[in-house]
């Protein structure tokens, strides 16, 4: 897996503004409302190549309404860029992998495609299709 490359971590938040009040990375890479997961949504650059996700949920409906409620936020998953189809096909079926949601298109990468699911580690894993 020498080609899976980290993009950043997901963060559930109540609030962007409260958050960037006490975050060490507050440079904002973009900024979006994504209708699809109903969430407002930042990329933070940090002091490396990998970002932090604000998500931030904005209704009942949102994909990580349930998880802020029940947890108060905080880390929600790990996400990985892919060269292609083919090999993300490749790591789900190595790994094990339980796809949850998606293909979806991401507001936040250009809408490029994205997919959930969960390892035998039960970590909650995210993939960008770099395609």
């Amino acid at each position: 897996m020498e080609d899976l490359i980290i993009h950043h971590f997901g963060i559930v938040i109540n609030s962007v503004d409260k958050y960037l009040e006490n975050s060490f990375f507050t440079s904002i890479e973009k900024k979006v409302y994504d209708p699809i997961q109903q969430s407002n949504l930042v990329l933070l650059k940090t002091n490396n190549n990998i970002y932090l996700e604000l998500i931030e949920p904005v209704s009942k409906k949102a994909t990580t309404y349930n998880f802020l409620k029940k947890r108060g936020g905080g880390y929600h998953h790990i996400c990985f860029v892919v060269k292609n189809q083919n090999y993300l096909d490749q790591i789900i079926s190595d790994k094990k992998i339980k796809i949850i949601w998606g293909p979806q298109p991401a507001i936040l990468f250009d809408n490029k495609i994205i997919v959930f699911g969960y390892t035998q580690n039960k970590e909650l894993v995210e993939f960008i299709i770099n395609n």
